[in-house]
């Protein structure tokens, strides 16, 4: 961060923040300034013990020899000798630092004590898309979504992205069950990958190159991913894995808080501030909110577009922007939606060209079984199931069903 950099970041601090920061960026940096107060001194030795060489030194386009050129030898090899211990022991300090700000950064992701299983999950939804283009309909279909990712001023800072949309993952070898995960979490992966992409900045210039993306998926079943408490804990530590400037902030709070681990959902508020404040822009996605109880969405929902409403009106529009994907359950109808968050419901057709490539990439697959029989399929069967999709609409659940399976058998 520049000079100018760090002033204008600062600015956007209350007088408190800024001390906080301030004092505790200063007091990590005691020992470069220690460091630096003994090279100091050690320059000003070398050159008291060295000043009794005699006579000036001749311009560079002097061709005559340098008076007491002894004296001058040896002490351009004492200037060599020092510069050269000079550089090996900022060389050990640099490494002694380095080590001290990783071992640092790891005590407060260990104090976080966060579900580590956030990228395994992004990297499991992204393999369950059907094919290469599935959910590019939502940025055609949708230009609040576009506008929300790359507008420098988008319409809407916070959205809540719902429906009961859904498609998944056909297993060949279990043809009467699918592997289904929401359609709606594929689409959260879709988004988090592209807000992720270095590719972005192509297609949306006003995206700042420094933008931070975090995400979070909430589920029902895992109990490090259904509070409010689990969500913050969650979308923290990609911060302090991703920005290094804030961990002595986040060392000195763990110092201060005097717990072993992070469990006041207040100071893990206080910090999430910090790192937004800090960064040129932040996106932030949660996936199935509506899997947590009605408590949790709605202090997870009040937490995250109070935030963004206070940036909106107080620092920048879209400093903060946030999405909420999930169902539509009454909890989350009844706290998520609002003059503060924008509403989108997915149609139960925006899928349809995306069950339409899964049909066409699995149907040869209809024609094999673990017995090397299956269905004995002809264009016409093929093109029968193509329209059984078009005209029935969720294939999926055909197949979850048996019913899709039982028409090929009469076929």
């Amino acid at each position: 961060m520049t000079y100018s950099g760090f002033i204008q970041w600062h600015t956007g601090f209350s007088h408190s923040q800024q001390s906080r920061l301030q004092r505790s960026v200063w007091d990590d940096a005691s020992d470069l300034f220690s460091r630096l107060s003994v090279s100091l001194g050690s320059h000003a030795n070398f050159i008291k013990e060295n000043s009794s060489v005699q006579g000036e030194l001749p311009s560079h386009n002097d061709s005559i020899e340098w008076p007491n050129s002894k004296d001058y030898e040896a002490l351009q090899a004492a200037f060599q000798q020092y510069s050269y211990g000079l550089k090996s022991e900022w060389k050990n300090f640099e490494t002694d630092e380095n080590d001290r700000r990783r071992r640092r950064k790891y005590e407060v992701a260990e104090w976080i004590t966060s579900s580590r299983k956030m990228q395994r999950l992004q990297n499991e939804f992204r393999e369950m898309t059907i094919c290469p283009k599935s959910g590019r309909w939502l940025f055609r279909n949708y230009s609040d979504i576009s506008e929300w990712m790359g507008e420098e001023d988008p319409p809407h800072s916070a959205i809540w992205l719902h429906g009961n949309v859904g498609y998944g993952n056909y297993s060949p070898e279990t043809p009467n069950t699918m592997l289904t995960n929401s359609g709606k979490t594929v689409l959260a992966s879709l988004i988090v990958d592209e807000l992720k992409s270095s590719k972005l900045q192509n297609t949306m210039p006003s995206f700042p190159e420094a933008s931070k993306a975090c995400y979070f998926y909430c589920q029902e079943n895992d109990i490090e991913h259904k509070s409010h408490l689990d969500v913050l804990k969650g979308i923290l530590l990609q911060m302090v894995e991703a920005e290094d400037y804030i961990i002595p902030y986040c060392y000195q709070e763990k110092i201060t808080s005097g717990g072993s681990i992070l469990i006041d959902a207040k100071l893990a508020q206080k910090l999430i501030k910090t790192f937004i404040e800090f960064s040129v822009r932040h996106y932030i996605v949660i996936d199935g909110v509506d899997e947590c109880h009605g408590a949790e969405i709605q202090q997870t929902a009040k937490f995250f577009k109070d935030l963004v409403s206070a940036y909106d009106t107080q620092i920048r529009l879209g400093h903060l922007r946030v999405l909420f994907i999930g169902r539509e359950t009454s909890d989350a109808k009844k706290h998520i939606p609002g003059d503060d968050c924008f509403g989108i419901v997915l149609r139960p057709e925006d899928n349809q060209d995306d069950i339409r490539a899964f049909v066409q990439k699995k149907l040869p697959e209809f024609s094999r079984s673990s017995h090397g029989v299956g269905f004995s399929l002809s264009e016409a069967d093929k093109s029968d199931v193509e329209r059984i999709q078009d005209t029935k609409g969720d294939l999926l659940t055909l197949l979850r069903q048996g019913i899709l399976p039982t028409k090929l058998g009469d076929m």
